[in-house]
């Protein structure tokens, strides 16, 4: 499913001619409060500890080789997703985000210091911020929230969403922006003692990886084929010895850290059964007709009945079915389900918005109401809990409250089906909207 990043924008003044608008405390800014939504749409933190530790130790490796400006200008943080999504993904400032799905495909700790190198390199050179900049014409600033939403329907649903925005996630970069990238990482890496070869095993792996399709890495990132060439001829060039000898990768330790934290081929058998059911569950949101798209919702259903049985403990297989299980009309099965996700993890961001939205279906509005405020508590700028607890409020007639949420959701998310249903929530409430 596709991740969409909203921010939204304040006008600053004082701003330099030239470059880019945004400054580095701007930048800093700007990540942190993108990061959390960011992090919570795209599966949460992988829950192992050893498994984080070990990509914050590789990443904050690269880091120490920067130049003394470049390490204290930016907060660097790196943290490992529970998506079987492929991809890497830098926000401006220095938060870094590399997905199960991509770590797993991975042989060598060299292939993971490739991946997180190149990350870096686009917050150095602040190719985010600069393609923001770009992407609005940029007479306002980035500042204040960053919002993470879903697309596909149902919970989480968002139309064509426009006005004073930005689609992070959906920012392309350059060639040149990937080269220069390409360029730095294989700097850091040779700096800390890496193969810089791994940045060309990694790319290999993720052409692999796509069986035909395209990894979500590449929808941000251009195609490599050019890119190999030109990291293959610069590592010649300017570290000869390195390329006469056989690459020597970091291996061991690597495939060691991949078994202890379950995430080996061979312990991962929950999650390859979850990956498949969130694939399913996708398509059947993309199907063309009801009866496809059934038939796919029941697959997912037994996908994720699967995942359940071999990851005791997780609240995602259960909230996933829930989803499946709302798409074929059995509501009550589907808040089942979330309650037993909750019970597992209480404080679960996507549990929490996915009841708050089944408790409106069912009309237990108090419910919906208490999920909504959780979810806030949890990512204070997520617009569909806005949407959720100012409809509860809506229909629990409290309607001072009810309005300034679905106001704020407006603001946000103004076409599609959730902002007309809003538009005529607030008609009713005597508020004038276009």
């Amino acid at each position: 499913m596709r991740k969409v990043f909203i921010l939204t924008l304040v006008a600053v003044g004082g701003l330099g001619v030239g470059g880019c608008l945004m400054n580095v405390d701007q930048e800093i800014h700007l990540g942190k409060q993108a990061a959390p939504g960011f992090e919570a749409e795209s599966g949460g933190p992988y829950p192992s500890e050893l498994a984080q530790a070990y990509v914050a130790r590789v990443g904050n490796t690269l880091v120490a080789e920067l130049t003394p400006e470049e390490r204290t200008k930016y907060e660097f943080s790196f943290t490992l997703l529970n998506s079987g999504i492929i991809n890497a993904f830098a926000l401006p400032g220095g938060p870094i985000f590399i997905s199960r799905g991509l770590l797993v495909e991975m042989q060598s700790e060299d292939d993971l210091a490739g991946v997180l190198g190149h990350e870096i390199g686009h917050v150095v050179h602040r190719h985010t911020a600069y393609r923001i900049q770009r992407a609005q014409g940029f007479q306002l600033l980035l500042a204040a929230i960053g919002v993470g939403l879903q697309v596909g329907g149902g919970p989480g649903y968002v139309g064509d969403v426009s006005g004073l925005i930005v689609q992070l996630t959906d920012l392309k970069y350059g060639r040149d922006d990937e080269s220069e990238s390409d360029m730095s990482g294989v700097v850091y890496m040779v700096r800390a003692g890496y193969d810089p070869r791994g940045m060309i095993s990694v790319m290999k792996i993720l052409k692999s990886a796509g069986g035909g399709a395209t990894p979500e890495f590449f929808s941000t990132h251009p195609d490599p084929d050019n890119r190999l060439v030109a990291i293959s001829e610069a590592i010649g060039k300017r570290w000869p010895q390195i390329q006469a000898k056989e690459p020597v990768f970091r291996e061991e330790p690597f495939q060691k850290m991949l078994t202890a934290s379950l995430l080996s081929a061979g312990s991962a058998g929950g999650y390859a059964a979850y990956d498949e059911a969130e694939r399913l569950r996708i398509q059947g949101l993309q199907a063309k007709t009801t009866q496809a798209a059934n038939q796919l919702f029941t697959q997912a259903e037994q996908a994720y009945t699967s995942a359940i049985k071999t990851l005791p403990g997780h609240a995602l297989p259960y909230i996933g079915r829930a989803k499946a299980r709302w798409r074929l009309n059995r509501l009550k099965e589907a808040l089942l389900d979330v309650d037993a996700g909750l019970a597992k993890e209480p404080d679960h961001h996507d549990g929490q918005v996915t009841r708050a939205f089944l408790r409106l279906a069912d009309n237990n509005n108090r419910g919906a109401l208490e999920d909504a405020d959780h979810a806030l508590k949890q990512v204070a700028s997520h617009a569909y809990s806005y949407f959720y607890r100012g409809k509860a409020l809506y229909r629990l007639r409290e309607r001072d409250q009810g309005a300034e949420d679905l106001q704020t959701f407006l603001g946000v998310v103004n076409k599609g089906p959730d902002a007309d249903e809003t538009r005529q929530m607030l008609r009713a409430l005597g508020v004038q909207v276009q």
